[in-house]
Protein backbone atom coordinates (compact mmCIF):
# COMPACT_ATOMS: atom_id res chain seq x y z
CA UNK A 1 0.00 0.00 0.00
CA UNK A 2 3.02 2.47 0.75
CA UNK A 3 4.54 1.50 -2.66
CA UNK A 4 2.03 2.47 -4.47
CA UNK A 5 1.52 6.05 -2.70
CA UNK A 6 5.21 6.92 -2.96
CA UNK A 7 5.11 6.03 -6.76
CA UNK A 8 1.68 8.82 -7.40
CA UNK A 9 3.71 11.46 -5.39
CA UNK A 10 6.73 10.03 -7.62
CA UNK A 11 4.46 11.00 -10.59
CA UNK A 12 3.47 14.22 -9.22
CA UNK A 13 6.51 15.38 -7.95
CA UNK A 14 5.35 18.45 -6.07
CA UNK A 15 4.10 16.33 -3.62
CA UNK A 16 7.90 14.40 -2.93
CA UNK A 17 7.64 16.92 0.39
CA UNK A 18 4.08 15.83 1.12
CA UNK A 19 5.69 12.11 1.03
CA UNK A 20 7.76 13.27 3.96
CA UNK A 21 5.24 14.25 6.29
CA UNK A 22 3.05 11.17 5.16
CA UNK A 23 5.84 8.84 6.59
CA UNK A 24 5.64 10.23 10.00
CA UNK A 25 2.47 10.12 10.36
CA UNK A 26 -0.44 7.23 10.58
CA UNK A 27 -1.13 5.21 7.83
CA UNK A 28 -4.91 6.43 7.87
CA UNK A 29 -3.26 9.60 6.56
CA UNK A 30 -2.05 7.46 3.10
CA UNK A 31 -5.06 6.14 3.01
CA UNK A 32 -7.28 9.12 2.63
CA UNK A 33 -4.57 10.60 0.30
CA UNK A 34 -4.84 7.83 -2.04
CA UNK A 35 -9.00 8.35 -1.66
Amino acid sequence: MLQSVVIDIENDGEQQVELAYYQQADLPMLERQQG
